[in-house]
This record gives structure tokens, C-alpha cells and sequence, in this order.
């Protein structure tokens, strides 16, 4: 027999499920900073965050676009001020670490860089220079599902959603065909 009680504790089931499914993931996001060296000296310093869960191919990636942060104090090259562009060569190293561990790292001759800003330090790689230096640091395409998060979410909403209004049916259903017979 239908019981309203029972009723609104299927719903309020279906409804904290959905709120927890739509709720994204916490994770720790961390701290990243970058190096770029010249002949043994720091040339820039910048930070990138990450959500603590990216392979190192991925986080190196992170280079093709600017930096969340610039250590300006360090920050001691300009090519031309009013250039966007700087190619640098000699011994170079470009590292990406978290706190003291290096995630990885690349031994180069020759890099270029640019920003969007010709007032600020806020250097990045191009997209041809972040592969080739991925390449070099011995990084592959990055892993990972095809489907982002936010995609994810959806489709487990959806399935939640339809077999919320196929388990409501049923029992609709069910107690009409009780009220039929008796």
C-alpha cells in the first residue's frame, strides 16, 4: 500500500542524491611555481595553481598561458620593453615544482617566450615551445577522461533524474492498479 510518509522519504532520497551529485569533488589545490634559469642564474619565477590531481604532462601544459603570479623581485630580464616576444639562449632549465619537488623539468639551448602585456613580467610559452619543451622534459600527451567534470555531472544527474521519474511511475502505477482491484 502507498503511504505518503513513505512517499516523501524516497523523495528527499532522490534529492540529497542529486544535491550530492551536483556538488563538485573538493580537492586540494596547490601551489606551483615555475623556474626559468640562464646560464645558473633565475631569470623568472612565476606561480600556476593546480587542483592537486594533474600529471606532470598536464601541469606542464599549464605554461601556455600566463601565470596567476609573478615573483617581480626576480624577474630580471627584459628584452625590450615594448616587446611581447623574448627568445632567450644559452644553458637554459625551465622547472615546474611543488614546494621542494620537482615535477618536471626541462635542459634547453634555446627558448621562446611571450605575454600578453609589455608592462609586466608575466612570461609564458608559446603553444609550439610548450609541446617542444614537453617533449624534451620526456612528457607525453597529457592523461585523463575525454569527458570533462562539468560533462560528467550532467549525465549522472540525467541518470538520476530518469530513474527518479521512472521509480515515481511505477509506483503511481502500482497503487492504481490497487485502487483498480479493490
Amino acid at each position: 500500500m502507498w503511504r505518503p510518509a513513505w512517499q516523501f522519504q524516497v523523495f528527499l532520497g532522490l534529492a540529497f542524491g542529486a544535491v550530492l551529485s551536483l556538488t563538485p569533488s573538493v580537492s586540494a589545490a596547490r601551489l606551483l611555481q615555475v623556474y626559468i634559469e640562464q646560464d645558473g642564474k633565475v631569470i623568472a619565477h612565476s606561480y600556476d595553481d593546480g587542483n592537486g590531481r594533474a600529471d606532470a604532462a598536464t601541469i606542464w601544459r599549464y605554461l601556455a598561458a600566463p601565470p596567476i603570479m609573478v615573483d617581480e623581485d626576480i624577474a630580471a630580464f627584459e628584452p625590450d620593453r615594448r616587446s611581447l616576444e623574448a627568445n632567450l639562449s644559452g644553458e637554459l632549465v625551465v622547472r615546474f615544482q611543488h614546494a621542494d619537488r620537482v615535477i618536471a623539468q626541462a635542459r634547453l639551448s634555446t627558448l621562446t617566450l611571450q605575454r600578453t602585456d609589455a608592462r609586466t613580467q608575466a612570461w609564458f610559452l608559446p603553444d609550439s615551445e610548450v609541446e617542444r619543451t614537453a617533449g624534451v622534459a620526456g612528457l607525453g600527451a597529457p592523461s585523463g577522461l575525454t569527458l570533462s567534470s562539468g560533462k560528467v555531472t550532467i549525465v549522472v544527474v540525467a541518470v538520476l533524474m530518469l530513474g527518479a521519474i521512472a521509480a515515481v511511475a511505477f509506483l503511481i502505477l502500482r497503487r492504481a492498479r490497487g485502487r483498480a482491484l479493490g
